[in-house]
């Protein structure tokens, strides 16, 4: 399991802990009662089941058995489901009313790709969290470096506007965006 956090094996006052799961509850407060969510990069699943406290729906999406076998045991709920698929091969059975990506585009070769497709797919919101700066040198999971500017390039268009944001201890850019009301979703 290459660099997951996965809950079970850490003590809840452990850092990396305290950190991640901190941004899934941030991104648990976008979520509206009801609302379909897409955690896309899912890792083992806990993230998920934070989601699914107030979400109808949620799906877990990795490309890693080994945590989505996990998350299936541990945090599987009537509403908490998962799935095992790359991202990039990933077909949406409809649109989600919010997609979250915690720690997720720096391991794609085509983030840019993703973040379109993501787009397009998505109705309402995305919540987006990147770690900042030159994480490829320490890093091998990691195929890409961000910044700010790079997400906010990528993501900030006529259909989408940044609703909130927040830097996390230097090291993670918190985003969530917003859907125009204008906009519609739906496609591949």
């Amino acid at each position: 399991m290459s660099e997951r956090i996965c809950y079970e094996f850490y003590k809840k006052t452990d850092p990396p802990y305290r950190s991640h799961i901190f941004r899934y509850y941030c991104a648990r407060g976008f979520v509206e009662q009801g609302w379909k969510v897409l955690d896309l990069g899912c890792g083992c699943g806990k993230g998920a089941e934070v989601l699914g406290e107030i979400a109808g729906a949620v799906l877990g999406v990795d490309y890693d058995l080994g945590p989505i076998e996990h998350a299936n045991k541990e945090h599987s709920a009537a509403s908490v489901k998962f799935c095992c698929c790359r991202a990039e091969d990933f077909t949406y059975p409809s649109p989600a009313e919010m997609t979250v990506m915690i720690e997720a585009l720096e391991h794609f070769d085509e983030p840019e790709e993703i973040l379109k497709k993501v787009k397009k797919n998505t109705l309402h919101r995305i919540f987006i969290t990147i770690p900042l700066g030159e994480t490829t040198k320490t890093n091998p999971h990691h195929k890409s470096d961000w910044t700010v500017q790079k997400l906010v390039n990528l993501m900030k268009d006529d259909d989408w506007y940044v609703i909130d944001s927040a830097i996390q201890g230097n090291r993670y850019f918190i985003s969530c965006w917003q859907r125009r009301e204008d906009g519609t979703a739906g496609g591949d």
